[in-house]
This record gives C-alpha cells, structure tokens and sequence, in this order.
C-alpha cells in the first residue's frame, strides 16, 4: 500500500493537531535566529543619522502606495472593429426577434383583422360610379343619340361620389397600416433602453448598433404592407394594381419606422399612447381628410413634414389615373354609321372631360399634382418627389434617432 504524501496528510489532519505540532518546530527556528548586538545598533543609528533630512520625514500616503509593488496588470480585452460589432449586434437583433416571435404574431394578426373591417365597411368602392365602362350610366340613350346634360350632371355626381369614397377608404387605410407601423417598432430601441446604457460604457459603436437593429427588422418592415394589402385590397378593388398599391405603402411603413424609433429613445413611459397619438396627427395633416385649404397656415408645416401626405398623394395618383385618362370608347363598333360614330365620340370626350374637371378640383383642393402619364402614375415628377419625400422622411428620424441614443441621459453611462 502507498503512502500518501505529506501535503495532503496535512491538509486533511484537524486544526488543533496541526498547531500542536508546527508550535515546537517554529520555537526551534526562532532559537537559531541572530540577536543584534550592542555595536550593531550602535551603527544602524548613525547610519540613519547620516541621511540627509528628506528622507527621514514621513512618507506620504501616496508615496507608501506608490512604494508598494504594482500589481501585474491583466491584459486588456481585444476592441472589436466596426464590421465585427455590427454583426454582433444584427446576430443579437435576430434572436431578440425570435424571442419575441408571439408578440410580432400578435401584431401581424391585428393588422389583418383591421384590413378586413376597414375594407369591408368600404367594399368595392368601384360601384360608386360605373366607370371607366359609361354603358351603365346611359343606359336609358340609345347608341347614336347626343348625350343630355342630365345624363352629364348624373356622371358628374358619380365621378364626385367615387373620389370622396376613395379618399375616405384610403385615408382609414393609411391610418391603420401607419399605427401598426408605429406600434410594431417601439419596442427595438425602447425596450432595452438599461441594457444599451449599461453596454455605452465600453463606448460600442452606436451606427452599428443601429444598423443591426434596422436589418434584423427589415423582413417585418417588408411584410407589413403585404399583410395589409391581402386583406383591404381585394375587399376594396381599387384600379390601380397590387404593385403599384404595394411600393407606396411600403415607403409608408419605412417613414413610420423611422418615428416610432425616434419615440421610442426619447419617451420613456407611455410609449404606445405617444406613438398611436403621433400616427394619427400625421394623418389628419395628410391633406386629403380635410382637405389641405383649410389647414391653418400656422400648422402647414405639419403637413409638410407628414408621411401620410406623400403617401395619400401615391394612392390618389395611382387610382385617379384611370378616372383622368380613360381607356378606349368600348360602345364604338364597327356597325355604326359615321355619324353614330362621331356622335358617340362626342359622348365620350363630353364624359371625360366632365371626370377631368372633378378632380382637377378635388386634386386641388388637396393640393396635390395631377397625374400626368397615362401608362405608368409613377412616372411623373410628383411620384418621383412623394416617393424621395418619404425616404427622407424616415432617414430623418433615424438620424434624429442616432442622436438621441448618443447624447440623452449620459449621466447613465459613466
């Protein structure tokens, strides 16, 4: 049998054992210490007597530490770079997102079901007026008879029927899919407002604390509208496309994004009161409900300065193209005689310019541009300027965003 060594026989004896025998061997070793003699001290006193007077005052606390020997200092964590911190950061957005997986289907669920109600309360606003096929409205004129002026004053009120139910449908859309844009993006700065105080400590970089967040929310981003459009554009049947329905409100939900992380940095309680209150004052300001002349003149900037109204101007040029320049005249056939022929050409051109007339006013009234291109409603200068506006918009307020996060409360980051 081995015997155990001596370092752990001791360390498992008791505490009285082993002081009684470390007592006799440490008086042994006092005994063979060397006794100062009388000569000895005689000449350590003179030799302190010899140094010069600085020395013999007393040390200073901070002579005494500075005295000590210095610690070995521990090597320093390794910095991150900027790529590298950026890929953390957007890493740790994703499985926030993740995490949070049923509060984002909560949100994806009510932004359905207000599509649904908000579409079916305007359903099929193209049964306010029967155009662009104008059969319908003179079905009681025979084809090659002169149209009437009651015939005219009847197209006009359907024209001006039509324009008012899609400017009341399509402004309770924008204001549904602007809340839930608001809504949905107050939690990625604000919910972990203490964690990012805490980690500024080691001075991260704060653009690339923002560009994780943004790419880790961007499928969210890209998928709100299409949610929306599901639901409210097949109730509604507008005449513009799903396309040209889907870009406008997409750059709709960007700008909206870029306020509720403004909100959600600078307030600190009642976020989603706040931001449900910003959405909607944004909307009233849109200049279409009401109508932008009777804004007061002391709040156009709001309107301005509003998503809404960019967004509300896209809708209206995309749908309003069709009613501005309409299609061929489909009641010309080739069994009509010249005179039928040039009378229903007549009909046709009296029609149009009667739908041209009402929302020239309606278009200015809301003081927005006409559409101008009879092929492609984004293809004018003012979609091109809508659409540059609520770009800008949104980077506005995330650069606002960025300053927020770097210069409030930086007594919570010392």
């Amino acid at each position: 049998m081995t015997r155990k060594t001596p370092s752990r026989c001791w360390r498992r004896r008791p505490l009285a054992s082993r002081l009684l025998k470390s007592w006799p061997q440490a008086a042994a070793r006092r005994s063979t210490w060397p006794r100062a003699s009388a000569a000895g001290l005689r000449a350590r006193h003179v030799r302190q007597s010899r140094r010069p007077l600085a020395s013999l005052r007393r040390p200073s606390r901070s002579a005494k530490v500075s005295s000590r020997p210095s610690r070995p200092s521990t090597p320093s964590a390794p910095s991150l770079t900027s790529w590298m911190q950026l890929w953390l950061f957007t890493k740790r957005a994703f499985i926030q997102l993740r995490r949070d997986l049923p509060t984002v289907t909560r949100n994806y669920t009510s932004l359905f079901i207000a599509a649904l109600l908000l579409g079916t309360l305007n359903a099929n606003v193209r049964t306010k007026a029967n155009f662009p096929d104008p059969r319908p409205i003179m079905e009681a004129e025979e084809v090659g008879i002169p149209i009437t002026e009651e015939r005219l004053f009847e197209y006009r009120n359907h024209i001006r029927s039509l324009s008012a139910a899609m400017v009341q449908a399509y402004t309770l859309g924008m204001l549904a899919i602007s809340i839930a844009g608001v809504q949905s993006a107050l939690d990625y700065f604000g919910a972990e407002r203490e964690v990012y105080f805490r980690e500024f400590r080691v001075r991260p970089n704060v653009l690339a604390y923002m560009l994780g967040k943004q790419i880790a929310s961007f499928p969210l981003t890209i998928l709100y509208p299409y949610v929306f459009l599901t639901t409210f554009y097949s109730v509604i049947i507008p005449y513009g496309s799903f396309r040209s329905w889907y870009w406008p409100l997409l750059a709709l939900q960007f700008a909206a994004e870029g306020l509720s992380h403004f909100i959600s940095v600078v307030v600190t309680s009642n976020r989603q009161v706040t931001g449900g209150l910003s959405a909607l004052v944004f909307c009233m300001f849109s200049g279409a409900f009401p109508p932008a002349t009777r804004i007061p003149s002391s709040v156009v900037w709001i309107s301005n300065t509003s998503f809404a109204r960019y967004a509300m101007e896209l809708l209206l040029l995309v749908d309003f193209q069709v009613l501005y320049h309409p299609p061929v005249n489909h009641t010309i056939t080739d069994d009509l005689t010249p005179l039928q022929v040039e009378i229903e050409t007549q009909k046709w051109a009296a029609m149009k310019n009667v739908s041209q007339t009402v929302l020239e006013q309606r278009m200015a009234a809301f003081e927005y541009s006409l559409p101008t291109d009879p092929e492609d409603p984004f293809a004018t200068d003012a979609a091109t300027a809508a659409f540059q506006g609520l770009f800008l918009l949104g980077c506005f307020w995330r650069f606002l965003t960025f300053l927020a996060l770097t210069l409030l409360d930086r007594q919570k980051r010392r």
